[in-house]
């Protein structure tokens, strides 16, 4: 038995079928309102999921929505996809009866993702820009040399595409005259998919039917797929490795005797496969589309959940020392800064002189985890062959891929960095010395880094109470400041109370980080608040978080959301062990999660948080607590 749902749009028609199998299940992504989020279609009604990613999507939060009342995206979002690959000539017809020994392979990218109901753009120097339906992969598992007998285990589920071309600029036979085959396939827009990515459906033998302004130009099944599923999933992970988010185009069906291919301005495309739904499309001219960045759900989320699993267990029986450092670089590996030297014997048994235990030996000092929680560099410590701090404090990445590490020992003194193998290539400050927080080239135990426009700002640090900003290439000192923007002391201060004027940093000044809008975030820790400047070091404005807490004081480190705007602070508290969520406009504290406790997204001391570009969040913890843990963003 079908049902059958309309679901109109401005530009949308989408009819799909539901089938009552109940391992069935619709994801879309959608807009109501202010709404934007993942969710769950069934018969009429949307349901809004928790997750913040369609591999991980969470559970019902409650909330429903009419389908006739949300708009319809790309149902996976193109921030999640780590490439766009597809099969060119993969359909059986003259000549092609089975499988070819290899498939030709072609990219988009994932700015060429777009939803139901979106314009796909015609350039005006584009003459022959054709269609094809197709049936598309999502991939759910990563992996490299994936056989055809687990092939079917790394797809996650499937969606209905449609490929666009610029076939005479893929043939190239016009040399130089035209674009190359990568814009042919990779221009934005000529990726439309949806309107669901359905799992738990057998996609291997669907109905696919296109239509162009109504008419049918394209008719087959997947059967007729020259090389199936399972050998293109084989095929292409001998030679690159499969990603979740992966989407992957299968190739498309025959065509119908005389129909048109080229498209033109004001053309409406239909893609309609069985169990899966329709999705439609309208052609138009480039130059009359808004180019805007495809919407993201992701990124600015207030509540988590802890991934227990993450990361896997470490190699070479390493254990991990107290971690006082993590950042996250620019492909969404994970990079973790922790102290060997904290390990007791009991903990590092397998090192000691004579063994006492089977385990364990300490790790390096800097450890690169990959999103999915394997190892893949690890490199420093006091094995290094390299003088190396004896408290490593604050860890930073930047946009060059660097390593920057701060030290908070007695006997340290410096910031460093490396490359991202652990060459070292500049060093800040002298090992062992300090001159107070007015010397313009010694550091009083540097806490943290944040590197921005050519200049490196540290937080500097449990020794010194001020930031100090050097120039990033040469290590050249530029200016520095104190609290308010005024300059640094080192006398005496009074007992921390709560609710006086507090003029000065105290020590320890443990964080720094810079917006993308360049405010200067500072965490003053033992005075519960974040202090805003500008990168002259001009006061901007404050905000107190657990004001009221003594001890070792509420702000530890400090990271910002990964939306456009940077909405949110996160600002883990080691004494209070939570996280606070701050709302950057304002500095108001809107919301926390975790609380102490020994148990799998509990805290203790922690002591550094990083977000990802998927919102998740990374943290790491001191004293006896060493481990790093990873929260995902929920939706409550």
């Amino acid at each position: 038995m079908k049902l059958r749902t309309l679901l109109l749009t401005s530009l949308l028609t989408v009819a799909i079928t539901v089938q009552a199998q109940d391992d069935v299940h619709r994801y879309v992504r959608f807009e109501a309102g202010q709404t934007m989020a993942y969710g769950e279609w069934v018969g009429e009604t949307v349901y809004e999921l928790s997750g913040y990613d369609v591999l991980e999507p969470g559970t019902r939060t409650g909330r429903t929505f009419p389908v006739s009342a949300v708009k319809l995206l790309s149902p996976i979002d193109p921030a999640q996809v780590p490439k766009v690959i597809g099969i060119a000539v993969n359909t059986r017809g003259a000549g092609r009866t089975g499988p070819v020994p290899h498939p030709r392979w072609f990219a988009k990218m994932p700015t060429s993702l777009r939803g139901p109901g979106d314009a796909v753009e015609l350039p005006p120097e584009a003459g022959n820009l054709n269609y094809e339906g197709e049936l598309v992969l999502v991939i759910g598992k990563g992996g490299r040399h994936i056989s055809e007998e687990d092939a079917l285990d790394h797809i996650f589920g499937v969606t209905v595409g449609n490929d666009f071309s610029e076939n005479t600029w893929y043939g190239e036979r016009a040399g130089l005259e035209n674009p190359t085959r990568l814009i042919s396939k990779g221009t934005d827009s000529w990726a439309p998919i949806g309107p669901a990515i359905v799992t738990g459906v057998d996609y291997q033998d669907l109905g696919v039917e296109v239509r162009l302004n109504g008419e049918v130009v394209q008719s087959g099944r997947t059967t007729e797929l020259a090389n199936g599923v399972p050998n293109l999933i084989a095929y292409i992970s001998r030679y690159m490795t499969l990603q979740p988010g992966d989407l992957i185009f299968t190739g498309t069906v025959g065509r119908v005797d005389g129909a048109r291919r080229v498209m033109q301005d004001g053309d409406e495309i239909d893609v309609e496969i069985e169990h899966l739904g329709t999705l439609t499309n309208t052609i138009a001219n480039m130059m009359d589309v808004a180019h805007a960045a495809a919407p993201s759900v992701v990124q600015a989320p207030t509540a988590f959940e802890v991934d227990a699993a993450w990361p896997k267990p470490l190699p070479n029986n390493w254990i991990l020392g107290q971690s006082s450092g993590v950042d996250v670089d620019a492909d969404g590996n994970i990079w973790v800064l922790q102290r060997p030297l904290t390990l007791t014997a009991r903990e590092a048994g397998a090192v000691q002189n004579p063994p006492i235990s089977a385990c364990c030996r300490p790790a390096p000092s800097v450890i690169q985890f990959s999103p999915e929680g394997d190892v893949l560099r690890a490199w420093g410590g006091p094995d290094s062959g390299m003088r190396w701090p004896r408290s490593e404090h604050g860890l930073f990445v930047d946009d060059a891929g660097h390593i920057w590490i701060g030290s908070n020992g007695g006997g340290d003194q410096v910031v460093m960095k490396f490359t991202m193998d652990g060459e070292k290539l500049l060093q800040i400050g002298e090992w062992g010395e300090t001159g107070g927080s007015m010397h313009q080239s010694l550091l009083g135990q540097p806490a943290d880094v944040a590197v921005s426009d050519g200049e490196v700002y540290i937080a500097d640090g449990y020794g010194n109470r001020r930031i100090v900003v050097f120039d990033a290439e040469t290590g050249a000192y530029k200016r520095h400041w104190g609290a308010y923007g005024d300059e640094p002391h080192d006398d005496d201060l009074p007992e921390f109370m709560p609710g006086d004027d507090q003029e000065s940093f105290r020590s320890p000044v443990h964080a720094v980080r810079i917006s993308n809008d360049g405010k200067v975030y500072v965490a003053d820790r033992v005075n519960n608040r974040v202090q805003v400047f500008s990168k002259l070091g001009e006061f901007l404005e404050e905000g107190y978080v657990a004001p009221k807490t003594l001890s070792m004081g509420s702000v530890w480190d400090i990271e910002l959301s990964r939306d456009a705007d940077q909405t949110y602070l996160y600002v883990p508290d080691g004494t209070n062990q939570t996280v606070w969520v701050l709302r950057r406009d304002g500095l108001e504290v809107v919301g926390s999660f975790g609380r102490g406790g020994r148990q799998a997204g509990q805290f203790g001391w922690i002591h550094n948080i990083a977000m990802d570009a998927q919102g998740n969040v990374y943290t790491t913890e001191v004293d006896d607590y060493k481990r790093v843990q990873k929260f995902r963003p929920v939706r409550r």
